[in-house]
């Protein structure tokens, strides 16, 4: 072998040790907001297959190691029906379907309708997302059960996430004999995290929080996330404001209040939303980016997100970035592609 040949076989060598190493250690994250199915969604899924609302995102969910959504409404067959509540919602069971060819690895249950056919509806939930290895936090049979972290292994990586509800009404609190959602009473979760912690790799909380179509969040959130991330978390997202808020970073670490709607069977005014994507290598993030949606159901194909492209695209992330700076803690600029980069 020529001198040449060897140099050109030692580049190469190196180029698969560090792709290899590379893979092994470093994790992207994909985050979405809410997900409802139910409604007149069933409809247009009925009518244009179950793969109809996620046409347009496979290019990015598809290649991510991690996606995660809220999972806004119950996957159950019962009639159940919470009684005296503006808005009930379920999905029909195979529907679970369309999570798994998206790629999501998780969903959180902490929300304001995944009690509303009680406790049958979440048990039933809670069996098809076992069924189907879709991991979940926030919801379950007990206040205990609630409250546990979903810990699962994505390649080499240990992923923990805690997920709780800032929601009402109190009956879908979770108690020590009646199911439901985890509220974040402030002692309890300070106790999950720190249990958390030496378990997992990554520590990733979520809330559904905040006031519908407010665009800033309330002070209630700075601290619940402040404090997450004071007692280890990694990063913080959350949803149930239908819109998107700003972004913040603490002590290094991302507070990402609300995402917005996803794939969301609504014709709300709501026009836009957004996934965040996080890149992770050796504990630290690398790299974070938001991925504007087109999310109106008014226009166009209802119930089928795009991401946003060119002037769309830019005027929206002038958007957040305008919202994270109302945030008051530190300035931060994504530019026009969605990146905020942090070290390479």
């Amino acid at each position: 072998m020529s001198s040449f040949n060897r140099a050109v076989f030692f580049v190469f060598v190196l180029v698969i040790f560090y792709t290899v190493n590379l893979k092994a250690d470093s994790l992207t994250v994909l985050m979405a907001g809410d997900v409802m199915l139910g409604s007149w969604g069933i409809e247009e899924i009925e009518k244009n297959g179950l793969d109809y609302p996620i046409k347009n995102l496979h290019s990015e969910f598809l290649n991510a190691d991690v996606n995660m959504c809220n999972l806004e409404a119950p996957f159950t067959t019962s009639d159940d029906k919470f009684p005296d509540k503006t808005y009930t919602f379920k999905v029909p069971v195979n529907y679970v379907a369309l999570l798994k060819n998206l790629n999501i690895h998780y969903v959180t249950l902490a929300n304001n309708h995944i009690m509303d056919y009680g406790q049958s509806g979440l048990e039933e939930t809670i069996k098809i997302l076992n069924k189907n290895g879709i991991h979940f936090s926030g919801a379950g049979i007990t206040e205990t059960q609630a409250l546990a972290p979903s810990i699962f292994n994505i390649n080499e990586n240990k992923i923990g996430v805690i997920a709780a509800g800032a929601i009402f009404p109190k009956e879908f609190w979770a108690t020590d004999t009646t199911a439901g959602v985890f509220f974040p009473w402030k002692e309890k979760l300070i106790a999950a995290l720190k249990e958390a912690r030496p378990k997992v790799d990554y520590l990733f909380v979520t809330f559904h929080w905040g006031a519908e179509k407010r665009e800033t969040p309330k002070k209630y959130q700075n601290g619940l996330a402040r404090l997450c991330i004071n007692h280890g978390a990694d990063l913080v997202w959350g949803h149930h404001p239908h819109v998107v808020q700003g972004i913040e970073f603490y002590k290094g670490k991302p507070v990402v209040y609300s995402l917005g709607n996803f794939i969301f069977a609504s014709f709300s005014q709501t026009a836009n939303g957004m996934v965040a994507k996080a890149v992770f290598d050796e504990g630290k993030l690398l790299k974070l980016q938001i991925l504007p949606l087109n999310v109106n159901n008014n226009i166009g194909n209802p119930l089928q997100p795009s991401f946003l492209k060119a002037d769309k695209k830019i005027e929206f992330i002038s958007k957040v970035n305008a919202l994270s700076d109302s945030i008051k803690v530190n300035q931060i600029r994504f530019d026009e592609s969605g990146y905020l980069r942090l070290g390479e």
